[in-house]
């Protein structure tokens, strides 16, 4: 009887699943380990040298501020994030109001999905951004007149002011009727009334206030397609993210009669953002460059050192 209990005991051990020590599980599967070894190598060849290099990017950009006594709080990240909703906004074509905090988050998960970055690693490049900002912000010179006048002559010059009907991209069906009443002389107003999804503008025939060919309320591909058309013209269809965008150029309204000096300040501040920007880019690639890193772990070294080479000519 003994024997017969010895011989379960074994069985029993054998049918338990071999936990080591050194490399315990982070989850049970039917009695069946899965180790932190085997998380760990998936999770590095699926994302650990994108990962890996947002972290030294910011702990470069950090050991930067600290070199130049340059202090970053928690309100400076929050304002980095902000901004980048902003741009969001203007690149999406988000009008004023559906651009709630609920509908910029929306559109910033559709894009981290697009480019499979989680939130967490975005969070990592607004508080390295954060710290290029401080940086930069913290050394720059007054903006040059000559600056300020070509910024001037961009945001008061010719404006363009359109109609436009917006349409989901994945609707190719409602994207081809348009196009089809379109091609028929059908009113723009009317089809853009009826069928845009743009609430807000639809209401108004599609119509938009007009916008200069620089201005950052529309996005560079909209802005390019109603530049490129002749008054009564209308574009093909213009996609920018998820929407299409078919545009009527309804006039070209001259230069604005407005005095340089009346609006300096205005005009000083948008291009001294543009300046801080171009010296973040220039900033990061000088460090990136510069720093010596040990990648310590060999199925990352050579996937960081190709990366390495591909971000530097991509940032230049």
């Amino acid at each position: 009887m003994a024997r017969v209990g010895v011989v379960i005991g074994l069985v029993g051990l054998l049918a338990a699943p071999i936990l080591r020590a050194d490399d315990p599980p982070v989850a049970l599967v039917g009695g069946e380990p899965i180790s932190q070894k085997e998380l760990f190598d998936l999770l590095v060849k699926a994302h650990g040298v994108d990962s890996l290099a947002q972290l030294v990017l910011l702990e470069v950009a950090k050991a930067e501020a600290a070199r130049k006594a340059v202090r970053v709080t928690q309100a400076d990240i929050e304002r980095e994030y902000q901004t980048s909703l902003d741009k969001i906004v203007r690149d999406t074509g988000m009008t004023v109001a559906d651009a709630t905090p609920e509908n910029k988050r929306k559109a910033l998960n559709t894009i981290l999905e697009q480019k499979r970055i989680s939130f967490s690693e975005f969070m990592v490049s607004m508080e390295r951004n954060a710290y290029l900002r401080k940086i930069v912000e913290s050394e720059q010179a007054p903006v040059e007149d000559s600056v300020l006048r070509e910024v001037f002559a961009r945001r008061f010059g010719e404006r363009a002011h359109v109609r436009h009907i917006q349409l989901n991209a994945g609707d190719q069906s409602a994207i081809n009727n348009v196009k089809s009443w379109l091609d028929r002389n059908d009113s723009f107003e009317d089809i853009a009334r009826r069928f845009s999804v743009n609430e807000d503008s639809a209401r108004r025939g599609g119509e938009l206030s007009p916008f200069t060919y620089d201005s950052e309320e529309y996005p560079a591909a909209f802005r390019e397609a109603a530049f490129a058309l002749k008054p009564g013209d209308i574009s093909n269809p213009v996609r920018i993210g998820e929407m299409v965008h078919i545009l009527q150029l309804i006039e070209r309204i001259p230069p604005e009669a407005t005095r340089f000096e009346d609006v300096r300040d205005r005009v000083e501040k948008e291009a001294r953002a543009q300046v801080v920007q171009q010296k973040m880019n220039e900033l990061l690639v000088q460090l990136f460059k510069g720093t010596d890193v040990k990648v310590l772990i060999p199925e990352l070294r050579e996937q960081y050192d190709e990366y390495r080479l591909r971000a530097t000519a991509s940032l230049n």
